[in-house]
C-alpha cells in the first residue's frame, strides 16, 4: 500500500455510478479472484476476501490448531456491513445477520470456542483487537482469530455520503486542496496469541464512548 501511494499507482480506483443519485464516486476495489464458498448461507463477497487470506494462511492455521483445543480458539470479526447488500437480492437472512464472517470462519475452521463481531465504524478494527486482549487476559481462549472486511456497500457509502466526506477526485490526505476521502474494501486476518515471541507485541489498548457529535 505504502509503495503504490509514493509512485501514485492508482489501477486499483474505480469511478462507480449508481450508489449516489446523480453523481459518482471514487472507490477502491478488490479486483482478485476471490474463491468460492459452497455454502450459500456464507457465500458472501465479505466473506470470500476472508476465505482468501486464510487460504494464503495454511502454515500459520495448521500451527494455531495443533497448538491449541479448538474450544480454546476464539474468533472476533471486524465489519460494517457483512452482506446487507446481498441480502437485497437473495432474501437469505444468514446474509444480513452482521455475525456472519465471525461464524463462518468458525465453521470453516471447525472451531468450537467463542465467536462474535463488532460494529463500530470506523473503530471497529482496533475493538476488534481490544477484545481479543479481553477473552485472553479472562482465560476465555488461548488465542483469538482476528478478522476484518468489508465490502463495498449502500450501508457505508450512503452513511460517508451523508457527512460530505467522499469525494469522486483523487484522494489528498492532509492536503492543503483536499476535497473528501475515497472509499474502499479490504479484508485482513491476524492471529494473537497470549505470550507469542514471533510477531508484533501489543502494548496496550484504551478507548471510550466520549464522541458527542459526527
Amino acid at each position: 500500500i505504502y509503495k503504490n501511494a509514493l509512485e501514485g499507482n492508482t489501477q486499483y480506483f474505480d469511478n462507480l455510478y449508481g450508489y449516489i443519485k446523480d453523481d459518482y464516486i471514487r472507490a477502491g476495489i478488490i479486483k482478485t479472484n476471490l474463491p468460492q464458498i459452497k455454502n450459500p448461507d456464507y457465500n458472501l463477497r465479505c466473506n470470500r476476501f476472508i476465505l482468501s487470506i486464510i487460504n494464503r494462511m495454511n502454515n500459520q492455521i495448521n500451527a494455531l490448531l495443533s497448538k491449541y483445543d479448538k474450544k480454546r480458539i476464539a474468533v472476533v470479526c471486524s465489519t460494517t456491513n457483512s452482506g446487507v447488500d446481498e441480502y437485497e437480492k437473495s432474501g437469505n437472512p444468514k446474509h444480513f445477520e452482521i455475525g456472519n464472517t465471525s461464524e463462518f470462519i468458525r465453521d470453516i475452521l471447525g472451531l468450537k470456542g467463542w465467536f462474535g463481531t463488532v460494529s463500530t465504524a470506523c473503530s471497529s478494527g482496533i475493538i476488534a483487537f481490544s477484545q481479543a486482549g479481553d477473552l485472553l487476559n479472562n482465560n476465555i481462549a488461548d488465542a483469538v482469530i482476528v478478522a476484518s472486511c468489508d465490502s463495498l456497500s449502500n450501508v457505508p457509502v450512503f452513511g460517508f455520503s451523508s457527512l460530505d466526506v467522499l469525494t469522486n477526485k483523487l484522494v489528498n490526505p492532509f492536503g492543503k486542496n483536499r476535497t473528501g476521502m475515497n472509499m474502499g474494501e479490504a479484508g485482513a486476518v491476524f492471529i494473537v496469541e497470549k505470550a507469542s515471541h514471533n510477531g508484533i507485541e501489543v502494548m496496550g489498548i484504551g478507548h471510550s464512548s466520549d464522541v458527542y457529535h459526527p
